[in-house]
């Protein structure tokens, strides 16, 4: 079993600086683009020099200061406020790799190349955990968060054709495809009022959620280890150069989806006009659809995976969702989330495109769809029988601050 320790090994994505990544659209390098007329030399040899001579001539005899600052309150969460970003982004990305874990076996009866690995919540909640250690009870109990089978081989290949009628797709989205090859920020914001300048907490938000799928997706591709379309057929031909990691779960998938959910979350909490009109959800869900298959137009991707990111995607931005919310009076239901499986030994699958209504559901909180109508690969991950794990007394003051500061750029 592994313990996330950290998400910020996945700055290098982008991340910690990826205030920067959506300099697309004016960054947060637009709140230092001001700034760095008068700071943006500050520790050059010039200034450094200017600042020595400047203190001798102006400081005076030494005086004994009258005044103490107040300390600050240890782990309050709006000292997160006052750190830089990049220490911001740390501190958060650690509050919640702290507490996932990560397991993968082989499964049962599913042959001697049959994988499953499962994402955990490390923690507290309340309920009977799956795996809580009665003799080491300072070892913190898991609660599930999200399972994924692999599909065979035989499900991948019967793929191939959609591959195949896709490409046609290639001339007209081909710009679309290169435009998305990093972050899913500047087409949401083209839906929503997003914006660097005035919604710079809820940047930092879909920055962090980001960083969470990045690390979350890497390990499950890391551990499923599927192979790419172009390993089947030198017809397949993509237009893009194809990533150098497992194709499932689908990570533009994944993460289009988490930060369309987190978003249409977000406004959904505002609770007022505009953005209670469900006209942004369904718009949020088709853009990280769109996205999604773009994937396969490109030729890197079976519509399988992105079924296995999409259902990824919601479920995570859902825990996150939790974990911002867990200051709020004890069973509150917005400190839960539900955990599910991604059964990709399911029967009925390979024959499938990539439908997003199969696999969420928007009638009220958007969550994964199980079910009547929902692709035959959803299931519920079920524990002490339910999937719904309630995240009780634990607190998160950082992501819960973040949160509200968000939640206060668009009131």
């Amino acid at each position: 079993m592994a313990v996330f320790s950290t998400l910020g090994s996945h700055g290098s994505h982008g991340s910690h600086g990826s205030h920067g990544s959506h300099g697309s659209h004016g960054s947060h390098g637009s709140h230092g683009s001001h700034g760095g007329h008068a700071l943006g030399s500050y520790d050059s040899g010039g200034i450094t020099d200017a600042l020595i001579t400047t203190r001798d001539g102006i400081s005076g005899p030494w005086v004994v200061p009258g005044t103490t600052p107040a300390e600050h309150v240890g782990e309050a969460g709006a000292n997160i406020g006052l750190w830089s970003p990049r220490v911001r982004a740390a501190v958060l990305d650690f509050e919640l790799a702290s507490k996932l874990a990560f397991t993968a076996v082989p499964v049962a009866g599913g042959g001697s190349s049959a994988q499953t690995a499962h994402l955990w919540h490390r923690g507290d909640p309340s309920g009977d955990p799956n795996g809580a250690d009665a003799a080491n009870p300072w070892i913190s109990p898991l609660f599930p968060i999200v399972k994924m089978d692999r599909p065979t081989v035989a499900t991948l290949k019967a793929q191939l054709p959609f591959l195949e009628s896709y490409a046609d797709l290639r001339p007209d989205r081909g710009i679309e495809i290169l435009e998305q090859l990093h972050t899913p920020a500047p087409f949401l914001a083209s839906i929503s009022y997003l914006r660097a300048d005035t919604r710079r907490w809820t940047m930092e938000l879909i920055d962090l959620a980001i960083r969470l799928v990045r690390l979350v997706e890497y390990r499950f591709k890391h551990s499923l280890a599927c192979r790419r379309p172009m390993e089947f057929s030198p017809q397949v031909q993509p237009m893009i150069l194809t990533p150098s990691h497992g194709t499932l779960p689908s990570g533009h998938s994944t993460e289009a989806f988490t930060t369309a959910t987190l978003l249409a979350r977000l406004l959904q909490d505002i609770g007022q006009s505009p953005y209670s009109d469900p006209g942004y959800v369904a718009q949020f869900m088709r853009l990280a659809a769109r996205i999604a298959i773009n994937r396969t137009v490109a030729g890197v991707h079976f519509p399988i995976d992105s079924v296995a990111g999409a259902m990824l995607g919601v479920t995570l931005a859902n825990y996150l969702y939790a974990r911002a919310n867990t200051g709020i009076a004890p069973n509150n239901p917005v400190r839960s989330y539900a955990a599910f499986h991604f059964d990709g030994l399911a029967a009925g699958i390979s024959n499938l495109d990539f439908d997003w209504t199969q696999v969420v559901s928007t009638g009220g909180a958007i969550d994964v769809r199980t079910g009547a109508g929902a692709h035959p690969s959803m299931a519920t991950f079920d524990f002490d029988g339910g999937n719904t794990v309630d995240l009780g007394a634990e607190s998160a003051p950082a992501l819960e601050w973040l949160w509200q500061q968000a939640l206060g750029e668009w009131s």
